[in-house]
């Protein structure tokens, strides 16, 4: 059993790794569209 402390954290990990992939999906769209 999780405690609740662990749960929000591993959430909180979640959401920060798909804020990445779209922020590095984001810069190499802008990349591909300045060239």
């Amino acid at each position: 059993m999780k405690l609740p402390s662990q749960l929000i954290f591993q959430d909180r990990i979640a959401l920060t790794e798909t804020e990445f992939v779209q922020m590095v999906i984001g810069a190499v769209s802008s990349m591909r569209l300045r060239s």
